[in-house]
C-alpha cells in the first residue's frame, strides 16, 4: 500500500517547516517530538490533562470506534479497536497511574516543548483544577523543564454542562518562556503580600462588576497568581535564608486561598453589621465545616470569643475534630427559643443573621414570608439576605430579599 499520508508528512517535516504550508496533523504522543528539529517552533499552544478529573481516553472511545471504520485502512493510528491508553498522562489509581506517573509524563512533554521551541518562543497552555496537588504537579513539570511563568490570565470558562466544569467557572491561560539567567532572591513573605494585593484587586473588580463567583473560582484565581509569582523567583524563594520548596509553597498558598475567599465574601457583607454576623457571613456561611484554628483566627482580629458561635448554634462540634457549620434548619430550636415564649426572658438579642435564617425556614416550609417578617423585620434585613444569596449561592435568600423590598414599598413594615 506504500506510505500512509501521515508517514509521508513525518518524513518531510523539515521541508514542511521551510515551506508555506499552514497545517500538519500528527497522531502521536507529545512525549516524543523527535520529528521536529531543536529550536524550530515559534509557539507551543496546548491543553495538558486535568490530573485525575477527566479520563479523556475513555471518553473518546465513543467517537473513535465510529471514526475507525472509515480510517483504519488508511491510517495505522486507527488499527487498535479502542483508543490506546497505555501512555495517557492522567492520575487513575485503578489502573496504576499515580501522581508520580502524571508528573513524569508531563515533564517529558514539557522538556520536548523546551527543546523544539525557539529561544524567544512561547509555551501557552490552559489549566484549572480544584486540588492544590494538581497545580503543584503541573508547575513542577514546567519549572523542571526550564520554563518561567510570565503571565497568568483568568477568564470565564465553559458552562456548568462542560465535562470538567466541576463547579469551576474560571479557567486560566498560562504563558511561559524559557528561563534566562539567574532569578533574583525574594522573601516568600513579601511575595505572599504581593500575591494577596493582586488577588484582592481582581476580586474587587469582579465584585464591582456584579459577577458572582464561588469558592472554587477564587481558588483558581489565587493559585494561578501565586504560582506565577513563585515561578519568577524559583528556586531562590527564601524564608529565613532557606529555599522554599514547591511543596511548602503550595501549603502556604492553600492558607492564602482560604484568607482570600474570606476576604472576597467580606466585600459583600454590609458594613453596619455586628461582629458576630460579620464573621458568620464572611467566614462560615460558605463552608460546611471549619477547624478550631481557622475560627479562632477569624475571631482574634475582632477580639471575639469563638465560643460565641457555638452558644448561638452557628456551629456544632463533630467527631472529625472540625466544627460543622449549621444551616438555618439546624438552628431551628435556637431560633424558636428567641421568638417563642422565652422572648424577653433572658433569650439572647436576635442578630440580623438570626432574622434571615428564621425567614429562610419559613420560606422553605411554605409559610408566608410577609407574616413572619412582621415579627422579625428590622431595617437593612434585605441587604443581609442579598449578601447571603451571593455568598451561599442559595436563591431562596434572594427571593426573601425581593419580598422584603416589595413590602417596604407597600409600607407594610413601617
Amino acid at each position: 500500500m506504500g506510505d500512509s499520508p501521515i508517514t509521508t508528512v513525518i518524513k518531510d517535516v523539515t521541508a514542511m517547516l521551510d515551506s508555506d504550508k499552514r497545517c500538519a496533523l500528527f497522531a502521536r504522543t507529545a512525549e516524543d517530538l523527535s520529528f521536529l528539529p531543536d529550536r524550530s517552533v515559534d509557539a507551543v499552544i496546548t491543553d495538558p490533562p486535568y490530573y485525575g478529573n477527566v479520563m479523556y481516553g475513555e471518553l473518546s472511545d465513543f467517537f473513535y470506534v465510529w471514526l475507525r471504520l472509515a480510517l483504519k485502512d488508511e491510517y495505522p493510528e486507527f488499527s487498535s479497536p479502542l483508543v490506546p491508553k497505555g501512555r495517557e498522562i492522567v492520575v487513575n489509581e485503578k489502573i496504576g497511574k499515580d501522581d508520580k506517573f502524571f508528573r513524569e509524563g508531563l515533564l517529558k512533554c514539557f522538556r520536548e516543548c523546551y527543546r523544539v521551541l525557539k529561544d524567544e518562543g512561547l509555551l501557552v497552555f490552559t489549566f484549572h483544577h480544584e486540588r492544590p496537588e494538581a497545580w503543584g504537579a503541573v508547575l513542577d513539570a514546567v519549572l523542571q523543564a526550564g520554563f518561567d511563568i510570565r503571565r497568568v490570565w483568568t477568564y470565564h470558562s465553559e458552562t456548568r454542562g462542560g465535562y470538567h466544569a466541576a463547579g469551576i467557572r474560571f479557567d486560566t491561560v498560562i504563558v511561559a518562556r524559557k528561563r534566562v539567567g539567574e532569578p533574583e532572591e525574594a522573601s516568600w513573605k513579601r511575595l505572599q503580600d504581593e500575591i494577596a494585593a493582586e488577588v484582592q484587586a481582581e476580586l474587587q473588580r469582579f465584585s464591582e462588576d456584579g459577577l458572582r463567583i464561588g469558592q472554587e473560582d477564587v481558588f483558581v484565581i489565587v493559585i494561578g497568581k501565586a504560582l506565577a509569582v513563585y515561578s519568577r523567583h524559583y528556586p531562590k524563594v527564601l524564608r529565613e535564608g532557606r529555599e522554599v520548596r514547591l511543596e511548602e509553597a503550595i501549603r502556604d498558598i492553600e492558607t492564602l486561598v482560604d484568607e482570600q475567599i474570606d476576604a472576597y465574601f467580606g466585600m459583600m457583607v454590609p458594613q453596619w453589621l455586628d461582629p458576630v454576623s460579620r464573621v458568620y457571613m464572611q467566614t462560615l456561611a460558605h463552608r460546611d465545616a471549619i477547624s478550631r484554628d481557622d475560627l479562632v483566627k477569624a475571631c482574634r482580629t475582632r477580639r471575639m470569643d469563638f465560643g460565641e458561635f457555638e452558644r448561638r448554634r452557628f456551629i456544632r462540634s463533630s467527631k472529625t475534630g472540625l466544627y460543622t457549620v449549621l444551616k438555618p434548619e439546624g438552628r431551628r430550636k435556637y431560633l424558636e427559643a428567641i421568638w417563642g415564649e422565652d422572648l424577653g426572658r433572658g433569650a439572647p438579642e436576635p442578630l440580623p443573621v438570626d432574622r434571615a435564617h428564621w425567614l429562610y425556614i419559613a420560606y422553605k416550609e411554605g409559610r408566608p414570608v410577609q407574616e413572619e417578617a412582621r415579627l422579625v423585620y428590622e431595617d437593612g434585613l434585605e441587604e443581609v439576605c442579598d449578601a447571603l444569596a451571593k455568598i451561599t449561592k442559595d436563591e431562596i435568600y434572594k427571593s426573601i430579599a425581593d419580598e422584603l423590598r416589595q413590602m417596604k414599598r407597600w409600607e407594610r413594615l413601617i
